[in-house]
């Protein structure tokens, strides 16, 4: 066997030269890839790499083709972890996606509730109204998530917010059979009209 690395110091040297060379590659990466390495590593709910790569400075607001940030297709996966991650690393937990919906509207769409509380308790936006989702609220209630919309009413969310067709989050939840959520909406002072 042949070995170019016999001596202590050597070995050493050898050892600095591949660290030097594997910073050097993680700071001559370019911004774009970290934030694409970000936005894969987030929607996949790889914690590990999210941490790698916000310590590397990657772009916490990097947004996919379709406008989406790493914080959007983590709350929308449900991957509560990576959001804490991502929210600590100072994403933008307002930032709008192309169709203009946010990372509490995908995470109230698809009932991770643990998700919706950490972005409120983040200082998420809970009435932003989008021309695709509408409200948090209207997602929630028109996929039947009752302790979502529960939540959001707690955060003071607007119950009687209406989309650009004029529905509201009632009107969507009787349309998709969700009576129990309609019957919330109204104690909370929803209107039919």
């Amino acid at each position: 066997m042949i070995s170019f690395v016999n001596t202590p110091n050597q070995r050493r040297s050898f050892g600095f030269r591949i660290l030097a060379f594997l910073v050097c590659a993680a700071a001559c990466t370019s911004a774009s890839a970290q934030g694409d390495a970000l936005i894969k590593a987030a929607d996949q709910g790889d914690l590990p790499h999210v941490k790698v790569l916000l310590a590397a400075n990657a772009d916490v607001n990097a947004r996919n083709p379709d406008g989406d940030t790493a914080l959007m297709l983590a709350a929308q996966k449900g991957h509560l972890d990576v959001v804490l991650a991502l929210v600590a690393g100072k994403a933008d937990v307002n930032e709008r996606a192309d169709l203009d919906s946010t990372a509490l509207m995908a995470a109230a769409m698809n009932g991770h509730l643990d998700v919706v509380k950490a972005l409120l308790d983040a200082k998420a936006d809970v009435n932003v109204i989008s021309d695709f989702a509408g409200t948090a609220m209207m997602a929630a209630a028109m996929n039947g998530h009752l302790d979502v919309v529960r939540t959001l009413i707690s955060a003071k969310a607007n119950v009687n917010a209406r989309n650009r067709k004029g529905t509201s989050a009632l009107i969507l939840a009787s349309q998709y059979g969700h009576p129990e959520i309609a019957q919330l909406l109204r104690n909370a002072g929803a209107v039919e009209h």
